[in-house]
């Protein structure tokens, strides 16, 4: 987000859609960890191929700095951001679980790969249902599911998909 929250102006289709230089920091690292820094602090950095598979969120809630989009759709696919030398994967998506069918073909894709992967954004809990528990279960997930939740007057909601989960 930067300094421009929401307002930045959208990057160039090549730039956005680009393989990222995961190398570009390497200098920097080094010298941090000589300096005394943990080398575990640095692990996006080293480990991780980091971006989007999908943009935008429909839900507009008011604290977050992503509205300039009123929906999910398709971003990038896998093969576009993943550096196969690096062991993991982090997805920076704001409402995976919101993009229609999508979710199925993108985490299908995950699983095919064979990396642990995270979301390192809340996935919207509020979209879960059995079939997409089912293929959470089959997932090499890193970390710990982190979930949204926005809206106190969803609690309830909340709390049976929080079981749903659990189960």
């Amino acid at each position: 987000t930067g300094f421009f929250y929401d307002k930045a102006p959208s990057l160039k289709d090549d730039v956005e859609h680009s393989m990222p230089d995961y190398h570009i920091y390497d200098l920097w690292i080094k010298q941090q960890i000589k300096s005394g820094k943990k080398e575990n602090y640095f692990k996006f950095y080293t480990d991780y191929s980091i971006g989007f598979t999908t943009r935008g969120c429909f839900r507009q809630c008011d604290f977050c700095v992503n509205r300039n989009k009123k929906r999910v759709y398709p971003h990038s696919p896998l093969s576009e951001f993943v550096d196969i030398s690096r062991n993991k994967i982090c997805l920076l998506d704001d409402n995976i679980l919101g993009c229609g069918l999508h979710w199925k073909r993108i985490f299908n894709e995950l699983i095919e790969i064979g990396k642990p992967f995270q979301y390192n954004q809340g996935m919207d809990i509020r979209l879960l249902s059995e079939k997409k528990v089912d293929v959470f279960s089959r997932c090499k997930y890193d970390g710990d599911y982190i979930f949204a939740f926005d809206n106190i007057k969803d609690k309830e909601l909340i709390k049976s998909k929080l079981l749903l989960f659990k189960n």
